[in-house]
């Protein structure tokens, strides 16, 4: 029995009349205790989709083809075993009965360009297609930046986007939350971390064959003024080079705002690698050679699990600081977010996503298979998808597994 002061209240339904294959926002408190969600009316009691925004909002999701009518919607409570009437909800006609998955409009997915999110795109889209029997494409063609790219989730231009990368997106993602745009769903990767300075550990503690150190006392951010000309470049007037991210990713804006917070733009240039395999290859080819590298870096990737690096000490942010007001990355979680109108129309996939967990073993599984087929994304997600079936098969309903499965056996 659950103490009286986390009793789940409601507050209002809206809208209170509603067409089949719409949603409803329900708002209150202590609401993340409710389990479950359905429409009663005399001997009618049908469960209905229901999905947690917060402790006090809840989505509930009415079913195409129920009759109209006047129902009352109720709340499974946990620790209780009657339910709580939450009000009466008016289903009213009109709206077209519900059409197949392949006659509805495409699930536009957001295109970012970097590997991991093409890769969970491409797997994703072939589990939806195959599995479920919707039709799904990409927008744009060609990426924009990542805040550009949630603007387009949020207005209802893109319909899932499988991961937004926190803090990077703070502002928008809270904004967004609040207003209801969006809709919070699984863990796209695994809780991570980030940092626009890191170097190889060999820069500071040595080789170990040579005994060479290139800068042992380097040890915070404001170190790097010491050793300058340890990660100067030519070209770079004698300024350290700090390889950024690739320019359409959000932290490379972050970066920047990081420098001339701790007062290093006389001494740091940030250099845009170009594309995210040029940035690794910098770095890859600095470590063969035991040179100085200095820049951003982030997991889960192999780079970061595989080579020994070193993130050199900033500051914490403090609540309500963000990392270009002068602080380090807060630890790093990569969230599946899609637009509400998905629930209405495939509260399947919300499901789905709400299951899906894309853990760094698993990832490295794919970038294996990226690797494998020479970058083409497509056939990688085919390769991932038959190496991994223990790992997706988790996510997708039993229907949609034994589909997907006849489709792999087809390539």
């Amino acid at each position: 029995m659950l103490p009286e002061t986390s009793v789940s209240e409601v507050k209002t339904i809206s809208p209170s009349e509603i067409h089949a294959g719409q949603s409803a926002d329900i708002t209150g408190t202590n609401l993340e205790d409710v389990l479950g969600a359905y429409l009663t009316k005399g001997q009618i009691d049908t469960r209905i989709f229901l999905l947690p925004i917060s402790e006090t909002r809840l989505t509930v999701s009415i079913p195409q083809g129920i009759d109209p009518e006047t129902y009352n919607l109720e709340l499974k409570i946990e620790g209780k075993d009657s339910r709580l009437t939450a009000g009466e909800l008016e289903v009213i006609s009109g709206r077209i009965q519900s059409r197949d998955a392949r006659e509805q409009p495409p699930i536009i997915f957001a295109n970012l360009n970097w590997d991991s999110v093409r890769m969970q795109n491409a797997i994703a889209r072939f589990i939806v297609e195959n599995g479920y029997g919707y039709t799904t494409d990409t927008i744009p063609d060609l990426p924009g930046h990542a805040e550009d790219v949630f603007k387009s989730l949020v207005n209802g231009s893109i319909q899932v986007d499988m991961e937004v990368w926190l803090p990077n997106l703070r502002k928008e993602w809270e904004k967004a939350l609040e207003s209801g745009a969006v809709i919070p769903l699984g863990k796209s990767l695994d809780v991570t971390w980030q940092s626009g300075f890191v170097v190889p550990t060999y820069t500071i503690k040595g080789d170990p064959t040579t005994g060479n150190t290139l800068a042992p006392g380097l040890r915070t951010v404001h170190d790097l003024k010491n050793y300058t000309e340890v990660f100067a470049k030519p070209g770079s007037g004698g300024k350290a080079v700090l390889w950024n991210c690739p320019p359409f990713w959000n932290c490379s804006k972050i970066n920047e705002g990081q420098v001339r917070a701790y007062g290093l733009d006389d001494v740091i240039e940030l250099r845009n690698p170009g594309t995210e395999e040029e940035f690794f290859n910098k770095l890859l080819l600095a470590t063969e050679g035991k040179t100085a590298w200095l820049g951003y870096m982030w997991s889960p990737t192999k780079a970061a699990s595989t080579l020994d690096l070193t993130r050199l000490v900033e500051p914490n942010c403090d609540v309500g600081q963000n990392p270009e007001d002068g602080c380090g990355y807060d630890d790093t979680r990569v969230r599946i977010a899609v637009h509400p109108s998905l629930v209405a129309n495939a509260a399947n996939l919300v499901e789905m996503f709400r299951k899906w967990d894309f853990k760094a073993s698993t990832l490295f599984v794919a970038e294996d298979c990226l690797k494998q087929m020479e970058k083409d994304f497509e056939k990688a997600a085919v390769c991932y998808l038959k190496k991994e079936q223990a790992v997706w098969s988790q996510w997708a309903t039993i229907d949609a597994t034994q589909r997907v499965r006849e489709a792999l056996r087809r390539q």
